[in-house]
């Protein structure tokens, strides 16, 4: 018996579940997936054409020859067993022309259905129904191979029923997948959903739907794998990778709350162990009075945790004892300085104490001390840097006043001595007179200012303590003249002339 050449093509079997989600890759480039399936149908259309022209041309001559061969077969055998009992006939096959033409024209669009369900992508959205639908055609094939033609009419009739059925089924299933991808991403079942979103694609290749349930349903399942990977790290004391874990879980999904929930979690022991070291490494160097590493320590323990009551009385701790070792390096400096007799950096080191605080009574002392010696001692600089001020008598007795209160004082140092020592000399000096000649002509009546009037006289001798002077000449009928002059200390002996030579 010829069988019919479609009976083998059109069969179908279900999926697997794994052929199913794999399917075809949604983001495959339109234009390629055309030109794909324009072959496909190009070769269905002449698979069908060759069938057509079996059905119509072929297949009834071999039905006929099928038919003379058994009748042939008969009649022998009803000569060589002519004693053999009457038998019933077996009924013939139906020859219908009419059933024929209906099968093979039903049987074209049964290709044509196939041919565009196949180009659909039927096998991964409708696997199972499509293949019972193939099934039929294929019993149907056996039955116009066989010259049933009408149960091969009802067979393609019903197999056409079913494939437009599930052509037209293809909008439900959309929706049924997209809901169902949808219920696993609530879940949490990336795998599902994953399977769901590309039978929806394999629906509808262009769903934006699909396409952004499949993306998220391939975040979901790499966050499955991070969020794994940080239980296993947690559960082995790793807090820091099952940190890290977590935190790229979030970076994928910002709304993982198992994420982010196990990442504060972490997070949060992390920092407690790194606070109560910051803590103790800070307390242990405020002990061994390492400020500067006591405030780094505890700096890192603020920025942890900035409310922590333990931590503001340790920062407080830190900085009265940091205030008081500043208050004695600068005492100490101030004392140095003392001993130096550096008076005036002295008194600024005490008043930098008293600046951090006044209530401390060894620097109000010191630079009270030191105020009044670098006052004395600035007086002092003045006459040993100008020793002709000691010439005029005013500055001369406030010298001698300033000797006297600077001798009254005990624990004077080595450089007040010395200073007191130069001063005396300078007092000294400024005190003993120079002996003065003045020359004149007898005629001219000469003044001396500070000292008095000198007469007339020719040659006439002073001894006179250093300072300025001025020698005023008179005589009448002569122009007056007037002499300036001063005598320096320790100088030797002077000779001056006043006489009026000019008449008038």
């Amino acid at each position: 018996m010829p069988s019919f050449p479609h009976s083998g093509r059109h069969q179908s079997t279900e999926p697997t579940s794994n052929e199913s989600a794999r399917g075809r890759d949604p983001r495959t480039r339109p234009s390629k997936r055309r030109a794909l399936w324009r072959t496909a149908v190009l070769a269905a259309l002449v698979v069908l054409l060759a069938a057509l022209a079996f059905v119509v041309v072929v297949l009834p001559d071999l039905v006929a020859q099928r038919q003379a061969r058994v009748a042939s077969d008969g009649s022998e055998a009803a000569q060589t067993a002519q004693q053999a009992p009457p038998v019933t006939a077996a009924p013939e096959p139906d020859t219908s022309s009419v059933a024929r033409r209906r099968a093979g024209a039903v049987l074209g669009d049964v290709l044509r259905m196939q041919t565009v369900l196949r180009e659909e992508r039927v096998e991964i959205w409708a696997s199972e129904a499509f293949a019972a639908a193939s099934r039929r055609v294929a019993a149907s094939d056996t039955a116009f191979a066989d010259g049933r033609f009408a149960d091969a009419l009802d067979g393609y009739s019903r197999a056409l029923e079913a494939l437009r059925a599930i052509h037209e089924s293809r909008d439900e299933r959309l929706r049924r997948a997209l809901a169902a991808g949808a219920a696993a991403i609530e879940a949490g079942d990336g795998e599902a959903a994953a399977r769901q979103f590309r039978v929806a694609l394999a629906v509808d290749p262009d769903d934006a739907r699909a396409q952004a349930g499949l993306e998220r349903a391939r975040i979901i399942v790499e966050v499955g794998a991070l969020l794994a990977e940080g239980r296993r790290h947690e559960a082995s004391g790793d807090e820091q990778r099952a940190l890290d874990a977590y935190r790229r879980a979030l970076e994928l999904d910002p709304q993982a709350a198992e994420a982010r929930t196990a990442a504060e979690r972490i997070s949060a022991r992390i920092d407690a162990r790194r606070f109560r070291e910051a803590m103790s490494a800070g307390l242990e160097a405020l002990a061994a009075g390492r400020f500067d590493a006591a405030r780094q320590a505890l700096e890192r323990a603020r920025a942890l945790k900035p409310d922590s009551p333990a931590l503001a009385d340790a920062m407080a701790r830190l900085e009265e004892a940091a205030t008081r070792a500043r208050i004695r390096r600068r005492l100490d400096e101030a004392r140095r300085l003392e001993r130096e007799e550096r008076w005036g950096e002295a008194l600024a080191a005490y008043e930098q104490v008293l600046a951090v605080d006044d209530s401390v009574q060894s620097a109000q002392t010191g630079a009270r001390r030191a105020d009044e010696l670098a006052r004395l001692h600035a007086r002092l600089d003045r006459y040993l840097d100008d020793p002709s001020r000691l010439t005029s008598d005013q500055p001369l007795q406030a010298a001698m006043r300033l000797q006297d209160a600077a001798r009254a004082m005990e624990n004077r140092g080595e450089r007040l001595e010395r200073k007191l020592g130069m001063l005396d000399v300078l007092i000294e000096r400024a005190l003993t007179p120079v002996p003065v000649t003045f020359v004149s002509d007898n005629r001219t009546e000469v003044l001396l200012y500070r000292v008095g009037n000198l007469g007339r006289f020719e040659q006439r001798e002073l001894m006179l303590r250093p300072g300025r002077y001025t020698a005023l000449g008179r005589r009448p009928g002569y122009r007056d003249v007037r002499l300036e002059f001063r005598l320096n200390p320790g100088q030797g002996p002077e000779t001056l002339v006043v006489r009026c030579e000019e008449p008038i």
